[in-house]
């Protein structure tokens, strides 16, 4: 070969080595979630998610409703919350972020078939799961 085919071979080498790096790829759309649901229910549904939309990455936190509450705690003082979804089962933490003005407004089109003694008529929450101790 000559030497400008080399060259040639070597530039597209590169750029098919670089196209296919993570680093220097198009970044995906983020969902973060924090939650308090097992792992397994999570994991599953995080799969599920991922299935249907492969160009969005999706991370969880998974821990006790109060270190979550902790963590967004920190986050806050730091200045940026990186959670994109709360998923607990502490209904009164719900109400707290709702008074703090830590929620954004969202009715999901699914909110109707949630059968549930708690609600949030200005939608900034859906309680789905209720947790009971005796």
């Amino acid at each position: 070969m000559r030497k400008r085919e080399v060259a040639f071979l070597t530039v597209l080498l590169l750029l098919s080595v670089v196209k296919g790096f993570p680093a220097y790829a198009a970044p995906k759309t983020r969902l973060i979630i924090y939650t308090s649901t097992k792992e397994v229910i999570i994991g599953q549904l995080r799969d599920a998610f991922v299935k249907k939309y492969p160009d969005i990455y999706v991370d969880y936190y998974m821990a006790g409703a109060g270190k979550i509450m902790a963590k967004l705690a920190a986050e806050r003082h730091a200045g940026k919350i990186n959670a994109d979804i709360l998923w607990t089962s502490e209904t009164a933490d719900f109400y707290q972020l709702k008074n703090q003005g830590l929620l954004e407004r969202y009715v999901s089109t699914e909110a109707a078939e949630v059968i549930s003694p708690v609600t949030d008529p200005e939608g900034y929450f859906t309680p789905a799961r209720l947790g009971t101790i005796g």
